[in-house]
């Protein structure tokens, strides 16, 4: 039979009411530990997801820039092109990607050319960067020929990249592989990098992607990077 008070108003008891205070402040410390536990669990599935994306992204590209060899008689894009005006930036890669990728609206790249794990993106045109000693940054010279490497499956193409721009990093639509190999991570210039995620990743010349440790991809920029490595 239920208690009553001195005024017969039935008494409040721990089984009929809830917890006690002791019992709430444990829950409330198991509850954080859960917490605790599933907040990177959570985190690191996003991260995987958003890096799987960044890669299927990277492939696609990739296959894309393949295709346009092969229609040019194995040769890679300028970096860019003169145009009849000679408007010095014109006819960048990513414009040439058009028949393959989808073309430009309101003058940006479709979202393929677009990484995922960037925080803060190109504006209009890739976070892919081209190796520029590969995709060749003067309008009036000849266009590398993808038959002239003597180790496609090493030589890296396109890679996740960045450049300071407006005092910011930012996403990159080609990188300085020059004075990448010779300054190392220590440069403003655009460079390959891995988004702050201990990871990089790129596309070999023969269309494979690879994935690899930052520290590696630094002591191996050369051999990577240039197509003349011997």
């Amino acid at each position: 039979m239920r208690e009553r008070s001195a005024l017969g108003i039935p008494s409040m008891t721990k089984n009929e009411f809830g917890f006690s205070l002791v019992e709430l402040l444990v829950s409330i410390a198991i509850l954080a530990i859960i917490a605790g536990v599933l907040v990177p669990v959570v985190s690191n599935v996003r991260y995987k997801a958003l890096q799987a994306e960044s890669g299927s992204n990277l492939r696609t590209i990739s296959t894309a820039m393949h295709l346009y060899s092969s229609d040019n008689d194995g040769e890679l894009p300028r970096l860019r092109d003169k145009t009849e005006g000679g408007q010095p930036w014109s006819g960048l890669w990513p414009e040439k990607m058009q028949p393959y990728l989808g073309t430009f609206v309101d003058n940006r790249s479709p979202d393929i050319f677009f990484d995922p794990l960037a925080e803060v993106s190109h504006p209009r045109l890739s976070d892919f960067g081209a190796n520029d000693l590969l995709f060749v940054n003067d309008p009036e010279a000849e266009a590398y020929n993808l038959a002239r490497l003597r180790e496609p499956s090493r030589t890296v193409i396109l890679a996740q990249a960045k450049e300071k721009g407006d005092g910011d990093w930012r996403g990159t639509w080609y990188f300085r592989a020059r004075h990448f190999i010779e300054s190392g991570d220590g440069t403003n210039l655009a460079q390959p990098t891995d988004r702050d995620t201990g990871v990089i990743m790129y596309s070999h010349a023969d269309g494979s992607v690879s994935e690899e440790q930052w520290d590696v991809f630094l002591a191996q920029r050369e051999k990577l990077l240039d197509p003349d490595y011997q």
